[in-house]
């Protein structure tokens, strides 16, 4: 029975992950067009019990414009913008050629791929496209794991992503 409500808990928590990562919104209540974006990472700490408000973490998206904004993810709230910025073409070369190195469209949906559940949860999605008519490919990484559950590379790429992502958002 406890293993039966463990798995019921892991659903709903990769429902809650896909669900948030595309209710993003700023003061001005604009809304994203898919086409129009280039890059999603978003990056949430898990805690055990939340409250309406409580901080998740952050979501960098970045268009195929240039246009590059950091939110703050709330529970059950709204997305906050805190930063926005603009990178030019050669940088967004630079962002493709980091996921091609790492042969990002060869990943699994879902990392890592064991059946353990771990609580409270964190993790990170990506959702990424190299042009405006390729459809994005999408990555869920559910509790950091030893890194024999990661294709090979795999921390390198998340650490020169969010390093460049970072940079993007001075």
């Amino acid at each position: 029975m406890i293993r039966r409500n463990q798995k019921i808990i892991f659903l709903l928590i990769l429902l809650i992950l896909f669900f948030s990562n595309y209710s993003c919104s700023d003061n001005h209540s604009s809304s994203i067009q898919q086409n129009e974006v280039k890059l999603i990472y978003s990056a949430e700490n898990g805690k055990d019990v939340y409250i309406k408000g409580d901080r998740l973490g952050e979501k960098i998206v970045v268009y195929f414009n240039g246009k590059v904004e950091k939110y703050i993810i709330y529970y059950e709230s709204e997305d906050v913008l805190l930063k926005s910025s603009q990178i030019s073409i050669s940088e967004i070369k630079e962002l493709n050629n980091l996921f091609i190195e790492f042969n990002f469209n060869e990943y699994p949906n879902i990392l890592p791929s064991t059946s353990e559940i771990h609580w409270p949860t964190s993790g990170c999605f990506i959702s990424f496209a190299i042009s405006e008519v390729e459809e994005a490919k999408e990555v869920y990484v559910i509790a950091f794991e030893e890194s024999k559950y990661y294709p090979s590379g795999f921390y390198q790429f998340l650490d020169k992503l969010k390093e460049k992502l970072n940079s993007f958002i001075t």
